[in-house]
């Protein structure tokens, strides 16, 4: 399990670093992703949540609840989520403020194809974004599946 913690360290760095150039404020939001994903998903599965990355994904699964919470955490700590309610005008506020250009096409996809995430509470609002921003941006979902898979020694499975 400790190993899976270090990788899990990894994947936030990775990905940390895929959405935040060099620009001394997109390195302070990385510090951030990095030390709330690290406090959100401290006591999670994270075999769990690789598995929701595949295709037959049940989102009805229980054990998949702490997974979605997780999200749900980081939701909160970039005011993305409030009082159960999707934050869209925070969204686009990180939006414009990403220096990478490619990043930032990526947001606007999601955040136009993923306009009003539903769910009857916080976890189960995070997961259903979580996984439509993973349909509309094949690139995001492949690079985060390949880190999952990193973390969980599993091979990808097509």
């Amino acid at each position: 399990m400790f190993i899976k913690k270090v990788f899990l360290v990894a994947v936030f760095v990775i990905l940390g670093s895929m959405f935040y150039s060099k620009a001394s404020d997109d390195k302070e939001k990385l510090a951030k992703f990095i030390s709330s994903g690290m406090k959100c998903f401290s006591n999670v599965n994270i075999d769990a949540c690789a598995e929701m990355l595949e295709i037959d994904y049940d989102k009805t699964q229980q054990k998949y609840i702490d997974c979605k919470c997780a999200l749900a955490c980081v939701g909160k700590d970039f005011n993305l989520l409030e009082e159960g309610k999707a934050k869209r005008e925070n969204y686009v506020k990180i939006m414009d403020e990403i220096q990478n250009a490619t990043v930032k096409a990526m947001m606007k996809n999601i955040h136009d194809s993923c306009p009003d995430p539903e769910g009857a509470d916080e976890c189960i609002m995070a997961g259903n974004f979580m996984n439509c921003a993973l349909k509309n941006s094949p690139a995001i979902k492949e690079r985060i599946t390949s880190l999952m898979h990193a973390v969980t020694g599993k091979s990808k499975q097509r």
